[in-house]
C-alpha cells in the first residue's frame, strides 16, 4: 500500500498554475529573474508584479525565495487567493508542512469549495495515516485527485483506507482503464473487492497482480487473501514459487509458517518461522507466531520465552504481553508466585497499550481467580465481555464466576448470551489461531 509521502512529488505547474503564472516562462534565465524583480522593486506596491516573481522562482523550484515573495505579495493584497494558494504549495514543497496546512484551511475559510486546498490538505492527512479525513479531502478536491497522476493512487488508498471501498474500486478501476497498470494497482482493487464481499473478482484480479510482478508484495498479498479464503494450499503453492525467485523474504517465510500452521500442521510451521527469525531478527511477528505454534503443541515455557524476546524487539507490542501472560498461566503461574507475578505485569501492560482489549481483560480476570480474588475476577470478565459483547468464552467464564458467588440470575441471564452467543458463532475457533490469523 502507499503510504506518507508517496504521492507528494506532485509537479508544481500541474496543481497550481493561475492566471498571472501563464505569463511565466518555464525555462527563465538568471537576467529575466532579475528583470521581473526589479520591476517589482520599481512598484512596491504592485501584487501582481511581486507574485510573479514568487512564480519564477518557484518555476525555478527556489521555493524559499518563492514563498518570501508570495508573502510579500499578501502583504500587499491579503485577499488575494491565488498568491495564498501559491504560497501554501510552495510551503508544501519546501518541506514546511504544518505551515502549508494552516495556509489552505484559510483559504477554504474564503472558499470553501476550493480543490487545490482539499488536495494538499488531503495529502497531508494521508500522510499522518488519518484515512477517513484524507478520503473526505480528496473528494472534495474531484478531478484534481481522481485525474491528477501524481495523486490519485494514494486518494484510492485512502478511500480504501478509509473503509471507503465502492468509491476506492471505481477509482482503481479508472486508474487500471487509463494505463500504463501497475501490479500495486491491481492489489488495492482485489483488496477492495474482497472487502466488498466479491471474492471471485478479488482472486482475479489478484491473480493478474501477480501475473504483471511476481515480487514480494503482490505475492504476499494474493497469498494472504488465500489464506483468509480458506485455500492455505494455494497459498502455499503461490509462497513456495515467490520464495524460490526472493530467499531472502522474512515476510514470505512467515506467511508460509501462518498457512502450516492454520492447516494444523505445527512441526512445518515452526520449520518456516524459525527461518523468518533468521532472515529478520528484529521482527517480532516471527517469534510471536513461533510461540503460538508451541503453544498449541503445549510447550508453554519454552514459548514463554519467545514471547518475552517479542516484547523486548518490540515493547509496544501488545500481543507480546498478552501471549507472555497467557503462556504463563498455561506454565503453571496459577500455582507458582513467580510466574503470576510476571504474568499479572505483562497483562497489565497488555492493556495499558491497548485498552480495548477485552482478551487481556479476560486473562487478568484468570489470574485474580487464581488467587480467589472473585470479585476483582467479575470486574475483569465484565469489562471483558463490555468490550466483545459476542465472546462466548467470556460469557461462560462470566456466567460461572457469578454462580461461585451466589448471584444465580445474573448467572443465568449471562448463560442465556452465551448460548446465544455460541449459537451466532459458525466455528468456534482456537483462540491462538485468531491471535495467529491477525499476526498477518
Amino acid at each position: 500500500m502507499l503510504r506518507g509521502d508517496s504521492a507528494a512529488v506532485i509537479c508544481f505547474a500541474s496543481i497550481s498554475v493561475f492566471a498571472v503564472a501563464a505569463q511565466i516562462s518555464q525555462n527563465l534565465s538568471p537576467a529575466d529573474l532579475d528583470s521581473l524583480i526589479k520591476e517589482a522593486q520599481r512598484q512596491p506596491g504592485n501584487a501582481t508584479a511581486c507574485e510573479r516573481v514568487g512564480i519564477a522562482y518557484a518555476r525555478r523550484e527556489d521555493f524559499q525565495h518563492a514563498a518570501q515573495w508570495f508573502e510579500k505579495t499578501l502583504a500587499i493584497e491579503p485577499n488575494r487567493l491565488s498568491a495564498r494558494k501559491n504560497l501554501g504549495t510552495v510551503l508544501w514543497f519546501s518541506g514546511r508542512r504544518d505551515n502549508a496546512e494552516k495556509t489552505f484551511k484559510d483559504v477554504l475559510k474564503r472558499v470553501p469549495a476550493d480543490p487545490v486546498s482539499h488536495l494538499y490538505l488531503g495529502l497531508m492527512a494521508h500522510h499522518r495515516g488519518q484515512f477517513a479525513l484524507a478520503a473526505d479531502q480528496f473528494k472534495a478536491a474531484g478531478q484534481l485527485a481522481s485525474s491528477n497522476p501524481e495523486v490519485r493512487s494514494t486518494a484510492a488508498d485512502a478511500y480504501l483506507q478509509a473503509g471507503r471501498y465502492f468509491e476506492a474500486a471505481t477509482l482503481l478501476e479508472e486508474i487500471i482503464a487509463d494505463g500504463p497498470t501497475t501490479a500495486s494497482s491491481y492489489a488495492m482493487l482485489a483488496e477492495a473487492y474482497d472487502r466488498q464481499n466479491q471474492p471471485q473478482k478479488a482472486y482475479d484480479t489478484y491473480k493478474k497482480a501477480v501475473d504483471l510482478d511476481r515480487g514480494e508484495e503482490s505475492v504476499l498479498a494474493f497469498a494472504r487473501f488465500s489464506v483468509s479464503h480458506g485455500n492455505t494450499a494455494y497459498a502455499r503453492e503461490l509462497l513456495t514459487s515467490g520464495i524460490s525467485l526472493k530467499l531472502s523474504s522474512a515476510k514470505l517465510l512467515f506467511e508460509m509458517g501462518v498457512a502450516w500452521a492454520l492447516d494444523g500442521n505445527f512441526d512445518e510451521a515452526l520449520k518456516e518461522f524459525v527461518k523468518a527469525e533468521r532472515k529478520s531478527p528484529q521482527w517480532p511477528l516471527p517469534p510471536l507466531a513461533h510461540g503460538i505454534t508451541l503453544l498449541q503443541q503445549g510447550k508453554p515455557d519454552e514459548a514463554a520465552g519467545l514471547f518475552r524476546r517479542a516484547a523486548d524487539i518490540a515493547p509496544q507490542e501488545e500481543r507480546a504481553h498478552l501471549l507472555l501472560a497467557m503462556a504463563l498461566l498455561r506454565g503453571g503461574a496459577k500455582d507458582d508466585v513467580a510466574k503470576r507475578t510476571e504474568a499479572t505485569v505483562a497483562v497489565r501492560r497488555a492493556i495499558r497499550l491497548t485498552p480495548n482489549s477485552g482478551r487481556a481483560h479476560a486473562v487478568l480476570a484468570e489470574i485474580y481467580q487464581a488467587t480467589n480474588e472473585q470479585e476483582a475476577a467479575i470486574r475483569e470478565l465484565e469489562a471483558a465481555s463490555r468490550l466483545e459483547p459476542g465472546n462466548a468464552s467470556t460469557l461462560y467464564k462470566l456466567s460461572q464466576a457469578y454462580r461461585r458467588q451466589g448471584r444465580a440470575g445474573e448467572a443465568n441471564r449471562t448463560l442465556i448470551a452465551f448460548e446465544q452467543a455460541k449459537g451466532k458463532a459458525e466455528v468456534e475457533e482456537n483462540e491462538l489461531i485468531q491471535i495467529l490469523k491477525k499476526a498477518q
